[in-house]
């Protein structure tokens, strides 16, 4: 079936991290509607975010953030729902980055069976350990073969290169 001129496609992609991970910051950075969120007035920003990317031929891409305390992990399967995929922002500031990258898998293990996710490493700019390296042959040890990319969530070329590299995977998964 042809697309009218009027129909818009929407797709959506889920960033997902702990709190300070960046995941506000790629999606205002890349937004063409600005970014809209529920920020919790706490000392620690906590917040549900989404935005949206214009796509050629009137397509729509919907970016959410989810909250980034746990205590909001159960959330992430309802926003999930529809995805193309998931992008996990890991802190490598964080003490143990990769119990990190375990919860996150760990806890969107039944999204992931059936669709692709990205690592990205962000505030690489202040910890360069672990190495992206690092992160590779730990997903290795875990059994999982995935796409990890430094990403600086502040420039809008990192956070595309994330999108892209989510949509490469699922293309040719």
């Amino acid at each position: 079936m042809k697309k009218s001129m009027n129909m818009v496609e929407l797709f959506k992609i889920v960033f997902t991290g702990s709190i300070g991970a960046g995941k506000s910051t790629a999606i205002h950075t890349i937004s063409a509607i600005g970014e809209i969120n529920t920020e919790k007035a706490e000392k620690i920003t906590n917040t549900m975010d989404y935005g949206q990317l214009h796509l050629p031929d009137n397509e729509k891409l919907d970016l959410y953030g989810t909250l980034g305390d746990r205590r909001f992990g159960f959330m992430s399967k309802t926003l999930c729902e529809g995805a193309l995929g998931l992008i996990v922002l890991i802190n490598n500031t964080h003490a143990n980055p990769f119990s990190e990258v375990d919860y996150y898998l760990n806890l969107n293990a039944d999204f992931l069976e059936n669709n692709p996710v990205v690592i990205a490493i962000t505030h690489y700019d202040e910890v360069s350990t672990p190495s992206v390296e690092n992160y590779q042959t730990y997903l290795q040890q875990r059994g999982d073969v995935l796409p990890v990319i430094r990403a600086d969530t502040r420039k809008p070329k990192d956070v595309a290169t994330l999108i892209n590299a989510l949509i490469l995977t699922r293309e040719y998964a």
